[in-house]
């Protein structure tokens, strides 16, 4: 099975292991594991509940496996975050200054909206090592909308570049305060580099209904639960 090696790329890894990557199963967030399976439970029930409307999100297996899919960097130190007469600033300690720091705005490029146009930059604190034929999308923690910054997505070739180099984000304007040491930062997965080719079907009316009369038999149970059954594929990253 392919395996994926973390080079230590600051010197604060070899004081703890506590900053370590993950598996990003091993960090969920509360808002997605501390929510209801149905939308409606009889209490007492144990897992067998009684629900009226279905599933809600937390049920939905396609949600579920992006939080699980590849590994998450999370920050060494903390990151103190404020404005100064309209512009975003941050300070870390001295020892973390190569981790994360402000850069010149990049002429042209759009922030993200709700956040302010500064620039900053990750050093991450790890490098990514993959075997042959295989690339790493380097992103944003997927749908980690409680997070008070962007991180600006790419692809790098890991396989033959075993280091890292800056990585921008931006941080939401109306956030200040402290970005906490062990805040998850970067979420990297890793895919084999295939030559792909394309098609496009376009059904007839009665085809399109006949598929759709048929993902309706198929779907409409009243228990829900049946793309996890009978079509859902275990993804595995240790």
């Amino acid at each position: 099975m392919p395996n994926v090696r973390f080079h230590s790329n600051h010197f604060s890894n070899l004081s703890t292991d506590k900053y370590f990557p993950y598996p990003a199963k091993s960090i969920v967030p509360e808002w997605f594991s501390g929510a209801n399976r149905y939308f409606r439970e009889v209490e007492g029930l144990d897992k067998k509940f009684v629900h009226e409307r279905g599933l809600t999100f937390k049920g939905c297996p396609a949600l579920l496996d992006i939080f699980l899919n590849g590994y998450i960097l999370v920050t060494p130190c903390d990151i103190h975050v404020y404005d100064e007469n309209g512009t975003k600033k941050i300070f870390v300690e001295n020892q973390f200054h190569s981790f994360c720091r402000k850069r010149e705005e990049a002429e042209g490029f759009p922030s993200p909206a709700g956040h302010s146009e500064e620039n900053f930059v990750w050093y991450p604190n790890w490098a990514v090592e993959l075997p042959q034929g295989y690339s790493a999308i380097h992103m944003s923690p997927i749908n980690r909308f409680d997070l008070p910054f962007t991180t600006v997505a790419g692809i790098i070739d890991n396989d033959t570049l075993h280091t890292t180099g800056q990585i921008t984000f931006f941080i939401a304007k109306d956030f200040t305060g402290v970005i906490p040491a062990g805040t998850p930062y970067v979420q990297i997965i890793p895919f084999k580099r295939e030559v792909w080719t394309h098609d496009t079907i376009n059904h007839t009316s009665q085809e399109i209904y006949d598929r759709e009369e048929n993902v309706r038999k198929t779907f409409s149970v009243p228990e829900g639960g049946v793309y996890k059954k009978r079509f859902w594929s275990r993804k595995d990253y240790s």
